[in-house]
């Protein structure tokens, strides 16, 4: 129902907000903070001689970063353990976030990006060969609502056998 001088209301969390009269298109402003959840909605139009439509359904309000972690994976990690220095010049790094989150790695001026599993995994090569060296990297977490967690860190190429 789009009809013109038609009066819309939206409820949300047992609260309603009165629109106004609509013509063609509406705006419901909701005056109160919503907290963090899940909501279910109903909004409901009525035209001028009475007549009703309603519409009910679900949003979620999510103003909260991901958590984030990642490093460089324990497979590739070919040094001691955790120093984040690797004779693989094409590693692989891991970590966990919420669950069905955009990672993205940057390295050397590429990005890299990988959807973290139902479990909040993720995995993300290397794919360009990083030369001999220290290399500083970055990796960037946007969940559904678009919230964004950073790290960064440095990792070392060290593909070169000791001098005797």
């Amino acid at each position: 129902m789009t009809e013109a001088e038609a009066v819309i209301a939206l409820e949300i969390d047992g609260k309603i907000y009165q629109g106004g009269r609509m013509k063609r298109k509406w705006e419901i402003s909701v005056t109160d903070a919503l907290i963090d959840k899940t909501y279910d909605y109903r909004i409901e139009v009525k035209d001028a001689v009475g007549n009703r439509q309603a519409l009910t359904g679900q949003m979620t309000i999510d103003t909260k970063a991901p958590e984030l972690v990642g490093h460089l994976d324990v497979m590739t990690d070919s040094g001691e353990k955790g120093d984040d220095i690797t004779n693989i010049n094409t590693p692989k790094f891991s970590g966990t976030t919420e669950p069905d989150t955009q990672v993205f790695l940057t390295i050397d001026n590429h990005t890299y990006e990988q959807k973290a599993n139902k479990l909040g995994q993720w995995e993300i090569s290397v794919l360009n060969p990083l030369a001999e060296g220290v290399h500083d990297y970055e990796i960037n977490a946007y969940d559904k609502a678009g919230n964004q967690a950073q790290q960064s860190g440095k990792v070392t190429i060290d593909t070169k056998a000791p001098a005797c």
